[in-house]
């Protein structure tokens, strides 16, 4: 936010000026202010296209009041202003030169900080030239947690697989280091695996989180149940 607040003159100047787009514009100005997608307008005579006018919508995501927004540049709610990568794709949303749309970083007035998809394109006047800018902000806050929570789960699950083929492959090692016998290997392998399955099924039951350590140890054991006084240690 400028660091120079406006005078009473220049907010009755930004609020004329407002109430003059809306008129020039008409429904379009309408159904921006009503829409839930935050929108603005800014002014492509102006340098670093001043913001114009801005809904409600942009107004509620952003926490600021529309007094504190009209006439402050377009970029001035970046979280990190001199992110030189971000002001070039900024740049190309306004020339046109973007595929459609790209991701920035912005901050709220209260400092939290949200991603957002900005779109932009120019409202041209009677003689073809390009008076404003009109650019929405679809809010990505949720899609981006889903994202952390998504590659999370991808890396817990990498995790256990990792451990259940070490399991498996200390497995068959023990297995054969104690017979030779192909059917007695099939048996001891198939049993172990079996007993694997079940420690698996009881911790997906209570969501990896609640098994009992006792009910683990039954189900992991119960295919070496001991048999005529003596374990099946093959």
């Amino acid at each position: 936010m400028s660091e120079i607040t406006k005078t009473s003159g220049e907010q009755k100047g930004a609020e004329a000026e407002v109430d003059s787009f809306r008129k020039n514009l008409g429904p379009f100005v309408v159904a921006a202010e009503t829409t839930r997608m935050a929108m603005v307008f800014t002014d492509a005579t102006e340098p670093n296209n001043p913001i114009i006018f801005a809904n409600d919508s942009f107004l509620s995501l952003t926490g600021y009041d529309r007094q504190e927004v009209l006439g402050e540049s377009f970029n001035f709610l970046m979280a990190h202003g001199a992110d030189a990568e971000a002001l070039s794709r900024i740049k190309a949303e306004f020339e046109g030169s973007s595929s459609g749309g790209t991701e920035v970083l912005y901050r709220r007035k209260d400092g939290s900080e949200f991603w957002a998809a900005v779109f932009i394109s120019p409202v041209r006047g009677v003689g073809g030239d390009i008076v404003q800018y009109f650019a929405s902000l679809v809010d990505l806050t949720k899609h981006k947690e889903d994202e952390v929570r998504l590659r999370m789960l991808i890396d817990e699950l990498n995790h256990r697989v990792k451990n259940t083929l070490s399991t498996v492959q200390s497995i068959v090692w023990q297995t054969l280091r104690t017979t030779t016998d192909p059917m007695a290997v099939r048996q001891s392998i198939e049993s172990r695996l079996f007993a694997l399955s079940r420690t698996h099924d009881l911790l997906t039951r209570e969501k990896w989180e609640s098994a009992g350590l006792l009910d683990i140890a039954h189900d992991a054991l119960e295919p070496f149940e001991i048999s005529g006084g003596r374990g099946d240690h093959g």
